[in-house]
């Protein structure tokens, strides 16, 4: 809603504000608030010094106090209420004629009778002509149809003459009567589809003229033809859907008061004009001149980060997509290109060398000079300076420039983009057509806003002139920690705070527009005691690993900005003569930076090793390092070997300098803060030369075995832990320890306590646990493991908590309560024994959680705390029963049964019954006799139903409680002797088929009588269905039970199904199912096809004979196993029959109607799913718009 009332803001046209109501022109009952209103926002618009306008002084107006300026809404409803509310505020005043005159027209209806030829017509008024797109490719053909084409009113649908007084053929049409001097028209594109039972939003081309005559559809053709033409000046358009999107306005600017510039295009080349009319050009092509470019437009220096930002601003390419695939990453680049660029590693600056940055400077002076303006920022000179240049290109003629006006953004486009607003989901929804000999206002339209109103904007300018000004000091003002050389000294080339002295650095703020001089003034304004008159000199410093070190010369061009020496916030500067330093000689740069390294060294004299820390420039020589070390360590330098222990990954190399590298800086090979180096006496290496160093071998294992941990230390004093609660930006105190992998856990919380300084914490009273993102605390660490035993890995972040430690023999479990009461699951931690049983750890946990009574139980949990095994053997300990450190239990309300029992709950089939009375008679006979020659028997069950297999139906049997160590055959005496079964005989428990009930099926039928129910993993979940037969049965391993369901004939239909064993003695492969099939059924083989039928899907997988295909590697033929995939054959499957030779419509197709409905079912319901997902996407609600207004009658 809100973008609607700025379109709407948007497309009133340059009269309106010139016609709008001024309330203190004259004295009336009651101030009209909405005129008023919008005069100020047209006048703000006009004169207000801001990118855009807040209008919810406007909407205030209209007596919206709540959320209604932001809701949805059709611009074409808001239009015509905002005008009915403007009509109505401006009763009783000179405009009240406003919107009629500008808006309104009159259209007019015909009918006339074919018999006495008398005319009927009906005329309306309008705002704005809606027009069908349907049918129509654009506006001519909509308007010929609505207001040109003639309707013949002839059979059924005639028309009633009043003058004939009879029913007659006639003709009707519509004319436009009067033309407004603004035309609107609202192109319908929003419809109601029924087939969908949704609105749907119609996206097809269709075209609308720039120029527009009106003659053919206007009733009189008499009028003044200039009258009739018009000139499209605003598009309103909409993108989105029928249910929400944004508006946003093309709007021709008829009086030529806004500059418009050719809008930019996608180019190669972008052109800048420098004060001096040279044109500077960025080449997207080559990354020297590129980065060239941008940095001169930064100031000559940048971060990297900053670098690539500008880039993909100023160019829309990123480095890592247009170049790093051909020239590397950018320091790579940098350094390759060291004749241009000046790069540093320690800070991740780049700069221009000396001469390039001269060239540069004239042209970066004055774009500080610029800046030095009062409100005018960096980014805005930059981007006022650099336009495109296009070739061909002219501005528009006086009055036809065009701008799109998207919220606050406002861009120039040209004519010719209307095109693109023909079609798509962002197309056209409103017109508005300006009467071409309509004048535009002479006068400059700032001096028809009334003088309050203007006093008001001129207030409102300078406010923000003030502002800006504010906004552009805070903006460029910079913090600067000053260093000053006197209380410095040199050690080991690194520049060292004197001994006794402890000064801290200055800080002074200033303006990073000023310049290097204006620096230097600010500095020896400070004044400090012992400041040497002739330190004159600033260099940027930069605190390293190794200590302080001077970077870039800042005084070398003293007439250059801070922001182009590549002085920014925070930036240390220091204050020197120069020369040296203490009588030390300096040596500023990038490659002079120091470096520390760690040398670890031994001789023939120690048995032990020793470590030191040594700092080098970089552009020290391996040799010369060499010289060094030797003397440091007390090693002949002809009998130093040196070698380096690089780091690659996770693994480490000796990698020896041998004398070819000498020449080689450090910087050269690569060697950066925190290296290792071993040196070592070559006489203790002659035994053995033939491997690497002895030393460094040593040194490279124990760092591989080394293992970096960041402890979060939560073990505080209690004043700590308040100063922690009270401020959360703190956080707990956390430190690095590094520790070799072959110690334990108790070794590593001892150093933690040590660095943590924990003195008041005895190690019994505090542990260690790992801490993730996702998964939170982890249980606590066993301290008796070595870390390599334990799941610990480097990097990982622990915590260091008050609590004592897990001994050997402990396990800590999580655990949350299930019951109708304790409805929100609210995990809690215990120590157990691992020896502990279910009932003890039982009471423990009801104890811990205030629980009554003994209808409680433990269940495990699977990985996301859900509920799954039950815990029933109470007298079973946790180890045993699989509970590990770490996991999750649920205490669940419910009663067990006795211990080592379980509870089964029983089902029968409806037609159980009707089994026991239809087993007899001749068919059986045979069909018996079948089964004797094929070593197999069958059953036949009653019911003929459509579906080939839809969902068994059971009947409740009742619960058994049995023990686990009880047989198959105790349970079924237990079940035949069941009071519910009294009606069926059953001479012996064999007589009993038991399956197991998964899904609403009867699936897996227990076998093995003499097998235990625990064997044959049976819980109290389990749902078993009882069949009752006719004979014995005792089913081997190898036996399947299937459900055969024979096809009729040229239907769509099935015979009873019969249960049948199938037991082949080769194996199940497909040849011996359709063989054992073929026989059951009397089909030949040749015609017979068969089918499982898959559940889930409604679909049937048809079963073919083996191919013969070979194995290439013992040239026999596969043997494919019906057990397994794709098959999987089971017990409780249905295997439907086909005999080919009555039915050859489709051999493949064994689908019934009730699978097509199935199928239709899983249809829906996806469809339903989707549905489901897009009614839960946030919709706004349809509420109605209305704006208030006083009555002024």
């Amino acid at each position: 809603m809100k973008k609607d009332r700025k379109t709407v803001n948007q497309v009133l046209l340059a009269e309106f504000p010139n016609l709008s109501y001024d309330p203190r022109g004259g004295t009336y009952p009651k101030v009209r608030v909405i005129p008023y209103q919008l005069q100020k926002l047209f006048a703000k618009l006009l004169l207000l010094d801001q990118d855009s306008v807040n209008t919810s002084q406007l909407t205030d107006s209209f007596g919206w106090t709540g959320n209604e300026g932001f809701q949805q809404h059709d611009v074409q409803e808001l239009s015509r209420i905002l005008f009915g509310a403007l009509e109505s505020s401006l009763l009783g005043t000179p405009g009240e004629a406003l919107i009629k005159n500008l808006y309104h027209g009159t259209s007019v209806t015909k009918v006339t009778c074919q018999e006495c030829w008398q005319v009927s017509e009906r005329e309306e008024d309008y705002l704005d002509l809606p027009l069908v797109l349907s049918g129509c490719k654009d506006l001519q053909e909509s308007l010929s149809m609505s207001y040109a084409a003639m309707e013949i009113l002839e059979g059924r649908n005639q028309y009633k003459c009043g003058s004939c007084n009879k029913l007659v053929n006639a003709t009707k049409g519509s004319n436009i009567r009067t033309l407004p001097p603004i035309l609107t028209f609202s192109l319908l594109r929003f419809d109601y589809d029924f087939r969908k039972g949704e609105r749907v939003k119609d996206c097809k081309k269709y075209s609308f003229p720039v120029t527009l005559n009106m003659k053919d559809f206007c009733e009189s053709s008499d009028a003044v033809e200039a009258d009739q033409e018009y000139q499209l000046f605003s598009v309103v358009i909409h993108g989105g859907s029928c249910y929400g999107g944004h508006y946003h306005v093309f709007i021709r600017d008829v009086e030529g008061v806004r500059t418009w510039h050719p809008p930019a295009k996608k180019q190669v080349k972008v052109v800048k004009e420098d004060d001096g009319g040279e044109k500077d050009v960025i080449n997207c092509g080559n990354p020297v001149d590129l980065i060239t470019s941008l940095l001169k437009k930064l100031g000559g220096a940048a971060s990297v980060n900053q670098l690539c930002q500008y880039m993909s601003k100023e160019t829309g390419i990123s480095w890592n997509k247009g170049f790093k695939s051909q020239y590397g990453p950018l320091a790579k680049f940098f350094k390759k290109n060291s004749d241009v660029f000046r790069f540093s590693d320690a800070s991740g600056y780049v700069s221009l060398q000396n001469g390039i940055h001269e060239n540069s400077n004239k042209t970066s002076l004055a774009v500080v000079q610029e800046q030095g303006e009062p409100g005018k920022l960096v980014d805005d000179v930059q981007k006022r300076n650099s336009q495109p240049v296009l070739e061909g290109e002219s501005l528009p003629e006086h009055g036809h420039c065009w701008f799109d006006i998207n919220d606050s953004r406002i861009s120039c486009i040209h004519e010719k983009d209307l095109q693109s607003q023909f079609a798509g989901k962002e197309s056209a929804y409103m017109l508005f057509y300006r009467r071409k000999n309509l004048s535009a206002c002479v006068e400059d339209p700032a001096l028809l806003v009334p003088a309050p109103i203007r006093a008001e904007v001129d207030k409102l300018n300078e406010d923000l002139v003030r502002q800006r000004k504010d906004y552009d000091c805070h903006l460029n003002e910079i913090s600067v920690s000053v260093h000053f050389g006197n209380n410095y000294t040199m050690t080991d080339s690194v520049l060292q705070i004197k001994q006794g002295v402890s000064v801290k650095p200055l800080i002074i703020s200033l303006d990073r527009r000023k310049s290097v001089n204006d620096l230097l003034k600010n500095v020896l304004k400070l004044d400090m005691p012992g400041n040497d008159a002739e330190c004159n000199t600033l260099h940027i410093a930069r605190q390293l690993s190794s200590g302080l070190h001077l970077f870039e010369e800042l005084t070398e061009y003293p007439e250059k900005s801070l922001i182009q020496s590549g002085v920014s916030g925070g930036t240390d500067v220091f204050l020197w003569n120069g020369k040296e330093i203490d009588g030390y000689s300096v040596y500023p740069g990038e490659d002079s930076a120091p470096v520390l390294l760690n040398i670890t060294y031994s001789t023939c004299q120690l048995q032990d090793t020793e470590e030191i820390q040594k700092h080098f420039r970089k552009d020290t020589t391996v040799g010369e390092m060499k010289i060094m070390i030797s003397n440091f360590v007390g090693i002949n330098f002809q009998d130093l070997r040196l070698s380096w222990v690089k780091s690659k990954g996770k693994t480490k190399q000796i990698m020896p300098k041998d004398s070819d590298q000498d020449g080689n800086t450090l910087h050269e090979i690569g060697l950066q803060d925190g290296d290792q180096l071993v040196a070592e006496e070559k006489e203790v290496l002659q035994s053995s030369e033939q491997g690497p160093p002895k030393l460094a071998s040593e040194k490279k294992e124990k760092a591989s075995s080394l293992m970096s941990f960041v402890v979060e230390n939560r073990c505080l004093m209690q004043e700590s832990k308040e100063q922690i609660d009270n401020d959360r930006s703190t956080g707990w105190p956390v430190l690095s320890v590094k520790i070799h992998k072959e110690q334990t856990v108790g070794d590593l919380k001892a150093k933690v306590l040590e660095l943590a300084d924990c003195n008041g914490i005895s190690e019994t009273a505090c542990r260690l646990r790992s801490d993730s993102d996702c998964q939170g605390l982890s249980a606590p660490v066993y301290e008796h493991e070595t870390l390599e035993e334990s799941w610990l890995n480097g990097g990982q972040r622990l915590v260091l908590e008050h609590k004592p430690p897990l001994l050997q023999g402990e396990i800590m479990i999580r655990y949350y309560v299930c019951s109708p009461i304790h409805t929100s699951r609210k995990e809690e931690e215990q120590t157990v024994l691992k020896s502990c049983t279910i009932r003890e750890c039982l009471q423990l946990l009801m104890e811990d959680s205030n629980l009554q009574g003994m209808s409680w139980h433990l269940r495990k949990t699977n990985w996301n705390g859900e509920p799954t095994d039950l815990l029933d053997n109470e007298e079973e300990t946790l180890e045993n029963e699989n509970i590990k450190n770490g996991d999750t239990l649920v205490v669940e309300e419910g009663r067990l049964p006795p211990k080592g029992f379980i509870r089964l709950t029983l089902w029968q089939t409806n037609s159980g019954k009707a089994k026991s009375q239809h087993f007899g008679g001749v068919l059986n006979w045979i069909t018996s006799g079948v089964q004797g020659l094929l070593g197999s028997s069958t059953v036949e069950t009653s019911g003929n139903d459509d579906n080939a297999e839809g969902s068994d139906s059971f009947e409740p049997l009742g619960d058994v409680e049995i023990s686990k160590e009880s047989s198959l055959y105790d349970l079924k005496l237990q079940i035949s002797c069941m009071p519910q079964l009294s009606d069926h005989v059953i001479p012996t428990p064999s007589f009993v088929r038991l399956q197991e009930v998964v899904d609403n099926h009867a699936t897996r039928v227990l076998r093995g009588t003499d097998r235990t129910l625990g064997k044959l993993k049976l819980t109290s979940s389990t749902q078993l269905c009882v069949c009752v037969l006719q004979h014995e049965e005792d089913l081997s391993s190898s036996a399947v039970l299937l459900r055969l369901k024979k096809r009729m004939p040229r239907e769509r239909s099935y015979y009873d199904e019969q249960e049948v064993i199938f037991e082949p003695p080769g194996g199940a492969t497909p040849e011996a199912l359709r063989y054992f099939v073929g026989k059951v059924c009397d089909i030949p083989l040749e015609k017979l096809n068969v089918a499982k039928y898959l559940r889930a899907k409604y679909e049937w997988l048809v079963i073919k004979d083996t191919d013969g295909t070979q194995n290439k590697k013992k040239g026999r033929k596969k043997k494919i196993n019906l057990r397994q995939s794709p098959v999987n054959l089971q017990d409780g499957d249905v295997i439907g029959v086909k005999n080919c030779q009555s039915d050859s419509e489709d051999n493949d197709d064994f689908s019934t109607p009730a699978d097509d409905e199935g199928k239709e079912k899983l249809k829906r319901e996806e469809e339903e799913k989707k549905m489901r997902r897009k009614e839960k996407r946030a919709r706004r609600p349809e509420v109605p718009l209305c704006i208030h207004v006083d009555d002024f009658r």
